[in-house]
């Protein structure tokens, strides 16, 4: 049995990261908060220390799953984008659930959600009184700021427990996985290349979700509400997946429509922005998003 478990743990594929990078096998890697870039390998970028506490190598082994069949399944994109055989497009599918899933935006949305369910506890004063005068019956307590403190910290004290064991996180994001490429394996799945003269970049959390009048394109739309999953497989092609009844997307990728893409990617990234070394589209994030701090 291994003793150390995975700690770096990517939450970009490397065999995606790796379709982005130069004949040494470096990938321009844009800090959104220091606004410098860097050129590094696939291994060094696209990780999350210890995203998955709770049993992460069995978490890595669902993942690698979906990866190992990637590769075989980008070959094919490149040589006939528009005649995928059936297997090729499971295969991108789940990539793409894997990416909408595994994504640094998920967590952040687990963090705020846990949040907001400790503010209701912490707010309902009245359910706070209730439970107050039946541990402290006859002493008439139950209107204290103190007591109400108290019962809510026991309240979320088991909570806490796993959420810093990590066992909810994973099993909401496992949880979340599942039910995304159940849902996507009823979509229809669109693989198109970029003309000549554009070219797509990468976000840190690179499946982008787009609907109908989103109030902002940096924040991702729940794949329920979304009317459109993007995410490039390489500088050269995108896939759509999108539930039946929505217009198809462009075709072919028009500069206009890549250069929509690439906005998209840059406004609803975590941290970093990835692109072809030479490509110039780390310019373009940093004209995009400025550094929200100096180095």
């Amino acid at each position: 049995m291994k003793n150390n478990p995975t700690t770096r743990q990517h939450v970009v594929s490397q065999v995606l990261l790796n379709r982005f990078a130069s004949p040494a096998g470096l990938i321009s890697a844009y800090e959104v908060r220091w606004g410098v870039t860097k050129q590094r390998t696939s291994r060094a970028i696209g990780y999350q220390e210890n995203f998955v506490k709770h049993e992460p190598d069995a978490t890595e082994a669902i993942w690698k799953e979906v990866e190992d069949r990637t590769w075989p399944a980008l070959t094919e994109v490149d040589q006939q984008p528009g005649q995928l055989s059936a297997a090729t497009e499971e295969a991108v599918r789940d990539l793409v659930a894997l990416h909408f899933a595994r994504s640094l935006a998920t967590a952040a949305g687990h963090e705020q959600a846990l949040a907001d369910a400790e503010q209701r506890v912490r707010s309902n004063t009245r359910a706070l009184a209730d439970l107050a005068e039946v541990k402290h019956k006859g002493l008439h307590l139950e209107h204290a700021s103190s007591i109400h403190a108290e019962i809510a910290d026991g309240i979320m004290a088991d909570v806490h427990a796993e959420e810093s064991s990590g066992v909810i996180f994973r099993d909401d994001l496992l949880r979340y996985f599942q039910a995304t490429r159940t849902r996507f394996a009823t979509y229809s799945l669109m693989v198109r290349p970029v003309v000549a003269g554009a070219e797509l970049l990468l976000g840190d959390c690179p499946a982008i979700s787009v609907s109908r009048g989103m109030a902002s394109s940096s924040t991702r739309s729940p794949l329920f509400q979304a009317n459109l999953i993007a995410m490039p497989l390489g500088p050269r092609h995108v896939a759509f997946v999108y539930p039946d009844g929505i217009e198809e997307p462009v075709i072919p990728v028009g500069i206009e429509q890549a250069l929509h893409l690439n906005g998209i990617q840059v406004d609803q990234a975590s941290r970093q922005v990835y692109s072809r070394p030479g490509s110039g589209l780390d310019k373009v994030a940093r004209a995009r998003r400025a550094p929200l701090r100096k180095p």
